[in-house]
């Protein structure tokens, strides 16, 4: 099972749509005021999946706010005057220095009233997040939101923006049936990472699905492995509890079914084939997602109102595993709970340079019965209870970073409360240099030391090869 807590500022991959969504549907007067018209779409919708374009943000926010268009080919000019602005745009240097420009290029009351409301929109939208909006990193200047380039804004899908609303039944609980979308197919390492999506907290240190190949023509051997976890994420529900002036909480239900395997053999000329390994685990993640919004006094001028986001994560998996290298099988239940306790804990920072952080941790509960103990020994494949979790760190790139990589270090250790051996350990590296941004394809170097999880196979190996996540 799966269950966390988050608390940190509304914004970037941390933010829930389930919970924006049901805020905005207040109708609150604070939200309604913002333009949305530069929101990417796709198929009649917000498209949460797609960066806002922030020069099509400025425009929109200076027409909104009906600033004179007669502002703009008078900036060029006047940048010369401020070299670490050069790289804006006309219209993202006017939201920058918003009722200033007014002491260089002179303006009316009405027309510094209008570059102040621009400004003061771009805040709200792109420094605090405010609910329909996510940002990826939190900057506290207007001029760091337009030239980082590690600082995205993506748009969230709120009740309203297609014609036909569409989503569950907050009252009720009931979700909309959706269509198949490759979308909602994921692809990792492991079946526990398949929990979090592309784009959120926790996404960046999931493990990735490895193939590998080696051919070693002196000693006449070929290898071959393939390693990874394939699901499809279903909507069940989501319940809303919205208030206009106190905390807001939504629930979200979702079920992950899977397929799950590790292979890896090797065949030496004129030998037979050997298996290392060869496991398949079939199940299902259960995760409920419990948020929480709470509106507290803002720390960033020109608005007076930020966002605490919690989260808490909770799944099972019951699932079914099989070693066809010893015949041995297990039926089982896994939870676990991860925590988003703090910026820098399951959550990314910016360390800098285009450069990504945090340490992540977790804790499991692992029970499991085998149905078939094949050759294994009878005294260690007893019905077994195991508690535990997950403790290490992640390194990345952002966007600012010119060659897309991550790192990530943890260990496993699981105590044993009934069954044998009387605890586990398991060590692993995972470095990954991507082909793409999306950090969807690549090569993936990995260590791993220690004893797995459930069928407690001990191993200690290097791997090389091609790295898939999504």
């Amino acid at each position: 099972m799966t269950l966390s807590t988050k608390s940190t500022m509304l914004r970037g991959s941390s933010i829930r749509w389930p919970v924006a969504a049901a805020l905005l549907s207040m109708g609150s007067a604070a939200f309604a005021d913002l333009p949305r018209d530069f929101c990417p779409r796709k198929d009649g919708t917000v498209d949460p999946a797609t960066a806002v374009d922030k020069d099509a943000l400025a425009a929109s926010l200076l027409d909104a706010n009906k600033v004179p268009r007669r502002f703009e080919p008078r900036v060029a000019p006047l940048r010369k005057n401020f070299p670490d602005l050069a790289a804006l745009s006309d219209r993202a240097f006017l939201l920058v220095q918003g009722r200033d420009v007014c002491k260089d290029l002179g303006c009316s009351k009405a027309e510094a009233k209008s570059l102040a409301g621009a400004a003061q929109a771009l805040v709200r939208i792109g420094l605090t997040a405010q609910p329909g909006f996510a940002v990826s990193s939190r900057v506290a200047r207007r001029d760091e939101f337009f030239l980082r380039s590690d600082v995205t804004l993506r748009c969230i899908a709120m009740p309203g923006d297609a014609d036909k609303p569409t989503g569950p039944d907050a009252a009720s609980g009931r979700a909309e049936p959706e269509p198949f979308s490759l979308a909602h197919v994921r692809v990792r390492g492991t079946p526990s990472d398949l929990l979090v999506a592309p784009g959120y907290a926790g996404y960046d240190d999931a493990s990735k699905a490895k193939l590998s190949y080696e051919d070693d023509r002196v000693a006449k051997t070929r290898s071959t492995q393939l390693t990874g976890a394939v699901g499809y994420a279903l909507r069940l529900g989501e319940w809303s509890s919205i208030r206009a002036d106190r905390p807001s909480e939504t629930s979200l239900l979702r079920a992950i079914p899977y397929a799950a395997f590790d292979i890896e053999t090797s065949r030496t000329t004129g030998q037979p084939r050997a298996d290392k390994s060869n496991q398949f685990d079939t199940g299902a993640l259960i995760e409920l997602l419990w948020s929480r919004v709470t509106p507290v006094p803002s720390r960033i001028e020109g608005t007076d109102t930020e966002y605490v986001h919690q989260d808490n994560y909770l799944a099972v998996t019951p699932h079914y595993r099989i070693d066809y290298k010893d015949h041995s099988a297990i039926l089982g239940v896994n939870f676990l709970y991860r925590p988003y306790v703090m910026n820098g804990f399951n959550s990314p920072v910016a360390l800098g340079l285009g450069v990504n952080g945090y340490f992540l941790g977790d804790v499991r509960f692992n029970n499991g019965h085998f149905t078939s103990i094949g050759t294994r020994d009878p005294a260690a494949s007893g019905d077994f209870s195991r508690f535990g979790g997950r403790l290490g760190f992640y390194v990345g790139s952002s966007d600012g970073f010119p060659i897309p990589f991550d790192l990530t270090v943890a260990g496993i250790y699981m105590r044993a409360l009934a069954g044998q051996p009387g605890h586990l350990s398991q060590l692993k590296a995972e470095l990954g240099i991507y082909f793409t941004r999306k950090k969807n394809l690549g090569v993936d170097f990995a260590y791993s030391r220690g004893r797995a999880e459930d069928l407690d196979d001990r191993e200690r190996k290097f791997t090389f090869g091609l790295g898939i996540k999504f």
